[in-house]
């Protein structure tokens, strides 16, 4: 008999389970799971915990049904959110910082790519194009809309080639911005402040256009203020 799931061993290769160290109700891995059972005949009912019996050519190899705990599973669903959560706070804080560096006395906005692989691909903030004198209270605040500058989002997709994945800005993009990440690959869109103030026709727009597309578009709800 196995010690470790009680079937009926037909090969007498019993010093096979105590070579790996197999105890009653130890989770073995692959290999030793292998080398365990890989020639008993017939297939056991196996008693370790998160484990099944599989055929492997002439024999059997003990699989997990389940990750163990901190292996996988919940803990490691959990530990995968967090890690999506820290992921989202770094990248918005850096939007963040790069807002300070905005010329629109309306709004300072940043924004931070990111590539398909997860890396930096970019980084902007709303301000007047090269040359260009910048925004003035005359010119652009909180009562009218700026059309003085190059949003964030723009300004982040002029100094990156190749697609992105993934878009950080400190507020909603716009239906050009929209657009034009929609065009370079973007699937996901994070921000802080929502565009309360788009038009509707503009907000039926851009909402139609990341149905399409299937863009994950979600507000992070975060615990800093944004300068």
């Amino acid at each position: 008999m196995h010690p470790a799931c009680g079937g009926a061993c037909r090969c007498g290769r019993l010093d096979r389970l105590a070579a790996v160290g197999a105890e009653p109700g130890a989770l073995l891995d692959r290999r030793a799971a292998f080398v365990a059972v890989a020639h008993c005949v017939p297939p056991v009912l196996c008693r370790i915990p998160n484990t099944i019996v599989a055929t492997v050519g002439n024999g059997y190899i003990i699989n997990r049904t389940r990750p163990a705990p901190g292996r996988g599973g919940k803990n490691d669903m959990d530990n995968a959110a967090n890690r999506r959560r820290l992921k989202d706070e770094v990248f918005l804080r850096m939007a963040t910082e790069l807002s300070r560096l905005g010329t629109c006395c309306r709004l300072k906005v940043g924004c931070v790519l990111l590539r398909t692989d997860g890396g930096i691909a970019s980084g902007g903030y709303n301000g007047a194009l090269p040359g260009m004198p910048h925004c003035t209270p005359e010119t652009c605040n909180p009562d009218q809309r700026c059309l003085h500058t190059s949003h964030a989002e723009e300004n982040a997709l002029g100094f990156c080639f190749g697609p992105i994945q993934t878009v950080y800005v400190t507020d909603e993009p716009c239906l050009t911005c929209t657009r034009a990440l929609i065009r370079r690959g973007a699937k996901r869109v994070v921000f802080l402040r929502p565009y309360t103030s788009i038009a509707q026709q503009e907000r039926d727009e851009r909402e139609a256009m990341i149905k399409f597309f299937g863009v994950a578009w979600e507000r992070f709800e975060g615990t800093w203020e944004i300068g």
